[in-house]
Order: structure tokens, then sequence, then C-alpha cells
């Protein structure tokens, strides 16, 4: 290479190992060379320290930000079902193809650009593309990978995403599996953690959040970092599960508030344990059957209503309908002292409830609450078991109730809305 101030030319790539680069058709558009160890060179002279890579000078066929080394063996590697996955250097590619790891590819010596991670989801055949990230144990493995998380999150679409993986502290790939086998690469590749779990980590790990400031604070980091998602669907899905996250984070199964703190550790992936308030509660799914079951008991055993009855006068109805329904009933009850199921029956049929009688009281209501049928002739008992329903009818409710309130909370982070929250769960236990 020419020397500067008109000094005589040097050789660029002394002192290194050198690997073509290719591009992703396979030619050669390039040079990278890897500095050799200290006591196989020369001895550095002064402070300087020569960089651990070094690639050709750019040209009109060779942008190193556009470039992955080792991309037309991995586009084969993945398209013969390898993962894909990044590595931080020449030889780890290298290294890990020959151990059998056939989707290798690494940058060109700088952290991963918006280009190359375009090129990664290009290398993958199937609609699901989502490379793994491969980073050192340490803290400035952990930074490369924040820097990562935070030039991807942009990117994002629906089938395109990463899952981020870590090494043991001080192991490269071929350390790794020089050491402990393929076996232990393969766990580390099979264990990387999806990007909303790595997002949560990062703004959370090692922090306490236990006052109602702190928990704002983390809301609003979050809201932002989703806000940076261009796709409209996909950044509503983070939306949703970053929420059912700070649910399932602050809040325990009985629906007490819990601790806040967030322990400090590795990015390892770790089972999910479930916690808190699921806003996905398949309780939620359950409560038609829940009222048909308990209109169904009133008019088979029309002598319970009494003890029932400012109960049933709560239920909250999911149709006009049902509520109308309902009305009609309580009417003839208290119209008629004494009236039995079958005249019951007659005179809801009698004002147009038909239909919706024929779906109440049918062998798919009795299957799921066999007290309810006129079969049951035990008043006490079908009553303890309505009592029962209509509780998890109240609790359904209140989760409904939560949810709605989380949501509030998330979009405005509001101290008022977690402080009504708070009150929700303190009243009723779950």
């Amino acid at each position: 290479k020419p020397g500067k101030n008109g000094r005589e030319p040097y050789v660029f790539f002394r002192d290194r190992i050198m690997v073509p680069v290719l591009d992703r058709r396979g030619r050669v558009v390039a040079f990278g060379g890897r500095i050799l160890p200290d006591h196989l060179r020369p001895p550095d002279q002064g402070d300087f320290k020569p960089a651990k890579y070094m690639n050709s000078t750019e040209t009109p066929i060779f942008n190193k930000s556009r470039v992955l080394y080792g991309a037309p063996q991995a586009r084969q590697g993945a398209g013969d079902g390898h993962t894909l996955f990044v590595a931080e250097g020449y030889f780890d590619v290298i290294a890990c193809h020959q151990a059998g790891f056939k989707g290798a590819v690494a940058p060109m010596g700088t952290a991963l650009t918006e280009e190359q991670i375009m090129l990664l989801w290009k290398l993958i055949p199937s609609d699901e593309k989502v490379p793994v990230l491969c980073f050192d144990g340490d803290n400035a493995g952990r930074r490369a990978a924040e820097r990562a998380m935070e030039r991807v999150l942009p990117l994002l679409g629906a089938g395109r995403s990463v899952r981020f993986a870590f090494l043991p502290d001080g192991e490269d790939p071929d350390s790794l599996i020089a050491s402990n086998g393929k076996a232990a690469f393969t766990k580390i590749l099979e264990n990387a953690i999806p990007m909303i779990e790595f997002l949560w980590r990062h703004h959370t790990a090692g922090r306490s959040f236990e006052t109602p400031e702190e928990r704002a604070a983390l809301i609003k980091t979050l809201q932002d970092a989703v806000k940076k998602i261009a796709d409209a669907e996909v950044q509503k899905h983070y939306d949703y599960l970053i929420r059912q996250k700070i649910s399932d984070s602050f809040f325990n199964k009985a629906g007490h508030r819990k601790q806040g703190t967030f322990k400090k550790g590795s990015y390892q992936k770790q089972p999910v344990q479930p916690a808190g308030i699921s806003l996905r509660s398949p309780k939620l799914q359950s409560k038609d059957i829940h009222v048909r079951i308990m209109i169904a008991a009133i008019i088979n055993h029309p002598d319970i209503y009494a003890d029932v009855e400012e109960q049933f006068a709560m239920v909250q109805m999911n149709n006009d309908r049902l509520d109308m329904l309902r009305q009609k009933l309580i009417s003839v009850v208290e119209s008629e002292e004494g009236i039995q199921a079958d005249a019951l029956e007659a005179a809801l049929r009698g004002h147009g409830f038909g239909r919706e009688l024929d779906h109440i009281l049918s062998s798919a209501t009795y299957l799921h609450g066999k007290f309810c049928s006129g079969a049951e002739k035990e008043l006490e008992k079908v009553k303890e078991k309505w009592l029962g329903l209509w509780q998890d009818c109240e609790k359904i409710d209140l989760q409904k109730e939560i949810k709605a309130g989380w949501k509030s909370a998330f979009y405005a982070s509001s101290e008022e809305d977690e402080e009504r929250i708070k009150q929700m769960l303190s009243d009723t236990t779950l």
C-alpha cells in the first residue's frame, strides 16, 4: 500500500493470517487478515497495538458494512436446515464450519450493520427468518448485544427477528467446542432467547421497581423502545407482550403486588415462570357457560331464587338478550310465589325467549354443570354450587378490569392508574 507523505509503499497485511472474502455469489471481493499471536510476530513498536482484524480497502465491489464473511457457505447450510448464526470473526466461522455448524457467518471486524442484518434474513430460505446473534458472555459481549438490539428493532417484521445467545466467559466457539464438544455449542444455540425476552431483561436485570415512579419509568422506557419498530403489526404484538410481562412480574398468582426487584444475572435462556394475572386467562372464555348454568339452575330450581336474589341481580351479562331474559325471569318469580320449573319455563317462552332457552336448557349446559338440571333434587347442593359459580364470575370480571387498567397504565404511565389497580387487588383476592 502506498506510504503517506511520499514514503515508500508498505505491506498492508503484515504479520497476519489471510482469508479470502466472498460475496453472496461466491466471488472473491476482498481479503481479511487476523493478527498473528504475539509469539509468532515481531514485538510491537512503542504503544502501538495493531488491530485484531483488518480488511481490504473498500472498493466498488467491496463495502465491509454490506458483506458477511461466510455468507455463500451459510446460505447453503441454512438451506440444508442448519441454524444461521453470527459469530465474532473469520476464524470463529472457520472453526464452526469444521465442527459441522454450517450456518456460521461473521461481520467484517465491526458491529453488525442494518445492511448485514437484512442480508442475514435473505440467507434463510424459509418464511421464518430468525438467525441467532452469538456474543461473548462478558460485559463487552453484553454491550455488543445491546447495540445489535437497537439496530434490529426498527427492522423487525412478520417472520423476521433474531435471537440472542451468549457464550460462557472466556470462551469462543472454537475453544468451547474443543473443550466441551459439539453438544455444548449446540445447546448454546438452542437456548438463544427471543428479541422480546432480551429487550425485557436488558431493561429490568438488576433493577428495583418498588415505587410507582420506578414502574412508570420502566413502562415509558419499554414504550419508547417498542415505538422504534416500524412494522405496525409487530409493534402491536410487542405492546401486548410487554403489558403481559408487566402484569406477570408485578402481581403474583393471588393477584397481590409482588416484589419489584429483578435479579442481575446472565442472559442465558431460563424457563419462563408463569406469575401474576394472565392476560389470556382461560377463565375469560368460561364466563358464558357459567352464566348459562346459573340461569338454568334458577329455572329448574325456582326455590333457590330467594337465597341468590342479590347475587343474580349483580351478574354482568354479555349481551342484551340475556339481560332481558334475566329481568323477565326475576319479574315472573317475584310475581308468582311458589312457581314450579315447568310453569316458569313456559312463561319465559311465552315472552319470546324460546331460542335463548333452547340454548340454555340444553345437554351441552348440563354437561358442564350437572347440578343445574332438574334431575338434581338437593337444593342446598344446587345453591352451594350456584354461589361458587357466581364467585368465579366476579373474579373473571375483576380480571378484565385489571387487564384494562394495566393497558391504560402502559399507555398513560400514570400513578393514578396503578393505585386504582392496587385498590382493586386489595378489595378482592383472586
